[in-house]
């Protein structure tokens, strides 16, 4: 039996970029690349005749492409994954890029096992942003020396960031999850490592910084 392979589109203007990502993509045993992007125009059409469920993209560096032009075209194909690479250092451009909704954000200093494992996250539905980006939302700096780890959120994970910013209780998310409080309790544990957080507050600071919600509710 043949296993799937996922298809991957390219987007970047940058010819050895493209490259160097094909390289990598194409050595993996689950995914295919599916074809090359230099311009925003060129990513909606072959969008419409692959339907690539996952996008590589750069949209500083694809032509013609502005923030609100790509969130309109990451509204137009909501099933696609978009995974970002900005080289972008400013955290309210960041946070942009995080309220659309993408599936990841990487920088150009993660490595091969890096993206490898971003791709691997991004079909199990999950939500990876490095370390750096991660730092850049919560008003961390990094250095160019640290590691610069993915930060995988698995979806149950992310319903949780939305259940503390909306200020419930463990043990309200516990039973509107149909989960034990330990369980959901074990989860707010692992979210906070996994952020470099310590406290609900700056939780509920990071789910507004990366889109994640909108307002906080009452």
């Amino acid at each position: 039996m043949t296993a799937t392979r996922y298809s991957v589109l390219l987007a970047n203007e940058q010819f050895l970029v493209r490259e160097g990502l094909r390289c990598i993509i194409a050595s993996m045993d689950d995914f295919i690349p599916a074809g090359d992007c230099s311009s925003l125009q060129e990513l909606e059409l072959a969008l419409l005749s692959t339907q690539a469920p996952i996008v590589v993209v750069d949209p500083q560096q694809l032509s013609g492409a502005s923030v609100e032009q790509f969130r309109t075209l990451t509204a137009q194909f909501p099933d696609t994954r978009f995974i970002v690479i900005t080289q972008c250092e400013h955290a309210v451009k960041v946070r942009e890029l995080a309220s659309l909704r993408v599936a990841a954000i990487l920088t150009p200093t993660c490595d091969r096992q890096e993206i490898e494992s971003t791709l691997q996250s991004v079909v199990r539905g999950e939500t990876t942003y490095c370390h750096k980006v991660v730092d850049l939302l919560m008003g961390q700096t990094s250095t160019d020396a640290e590691i610069c780890d993915p930060q995988v959120l698995t979806e149950r994970e992310v319903e949780i960031i939305r259940l503390v910013a909306r200020g419930l209780t463990t043990k309200q998310m516990a039973q509107q999850l149909f989960r034990s409080v330990h369980t959901i309790s074990t989860h707010r544990k692992n979210i906070m490592r996994k952020l470099g957080v310590k406290t609900p507050t700056e939780l509920m600071l990071y789910a507004m910084q990366t889109g994640l919600v909108t307002a906080v509710q009452d």
